[in-house]
């Protein structure tokens, strides 16, 4: 039988409490990496760590104004007021331009209409088995806005930079949100950090916001990559929604409204899956934010 030290209780504050450790001395090793990607170096480490070495780090809860990195800056920390969803321009190829600008006008259009119906309408709505109720209707592609920055959105900042060029869920998550644990929702065949490893499951703290991904394919299907931060199944899956559905589905989420969960059938993006497990194992140096 295993002994006790090798089966430490599943308590997500242990990952905070190894941050704690790591924080200062790290950040003293490495002066010109940002908050983020110093505590993804102290997070490789703790996921790194044997069952015993889990054993020895207090579970002990802590005060959020004792953590170091509290005070500490990030690029791309967003400001308080700042719209819930997040959409990151990742396809920068030919003709990549004008279909961005075409995406950001069709969900400007979309938004539009969704917050005006919303003055005589219901929110947004889930079927009995928490899926997102979505109706099919077709999109408005037309923009006249050449630089394809949103307009007037109000439900989404646009963030259309190079240096996001074809990167994965993982690393669009590691861009905007800090590392964080929790109680891994359901044990895994497969452990893995973004699964479930120890009973503990790595998620990223998005504060209420949500994480859309433009992409090359969104070019044909019109849609976008939803990310998940904290998933069901693995940290940093995703599917794929219409454009035309992203305010509602916004909406819905920031107010906590509704929930994606397939009625607890797997229905994520297993290519994507597979790309953040295998980005994950590569280790932090292949995953640096920004300053990285």
């Amino acid at each position: 039988m295993a002994s006790k030290a090798s089966k430490p209780p599943a308590d997500p504050s242990i990952l905070r409490h190894y941050l704690l450790d790591r924080y200062t001395a790290l950040k003293t090793q490495h002066r010109s990496l940002g908050r983020r990607a110093l505590l993804l170096i102290a997070a490789d480490e703790f996921w790194a760590l044997d069952a015993r070495a889990w054993a020895g780090v207090s579970p002990n809860p802590l005060e959020a104004q004792s953590l170091p990195w509290t005070g500490d800056s990030d690029e791309l920390d967003a400001d308080e007021d700042a719209s819930p969803g997040i959409v990151v321009r990742t396809d920068y190829g030919a003709g990549s331009d004008e279909a961005w600008a075409t995406f950001c006008a069709a969900l400007r259009d979309a938004e539009r209409e969704f917050l005006a119906d919303q003055a005589d309408g219901p929110t947004p709505t889930t079927t009995p088995d928490g899926d997102a109720a979505m109706a099919e209707q077709d999109d408005d592609d037309g923009s006249d806005e050449e630089e394809g920055d949103g307009g007037e959105l109000a439900l989404f900042a646009p963030v259309s930079d190079p240096r996001f060029e074809g990167i994965s869920n993982l690393r669009a998550l590691r861009f905007f949100f800090d590392v964080d644990a929790r109680v891994a929702p359901a044990p895994h065949p497969n452990p893995h950090r973004l699964t479930a490893l120890r009973g503990l499951q790595e998620t990223y703290d998005a504060q209420g916001r949500t994480l859309w991904v433009f992409d090359a394919r969104s070019r044909e299907d019109g849609c976008a990559r939803l990310v998940s931060e904290a998933g069901d199944v693995a940290t940093g899956d995703s599917w794929r929604a219409r454009v035309t559905h992203m305010a509602e589905l916004q909406a819905g989420l920031a107010a906590r409204a509704l929930r994606i969960d397939f009625g607890g059938f797997d229905r994520w993006d297993y290519a994507e899956r597979q790309r953040n497990m295998e980005e994950a194992d590569a280790g932090h140096t292949a995953m640096l934010p920004i300053g990285g």
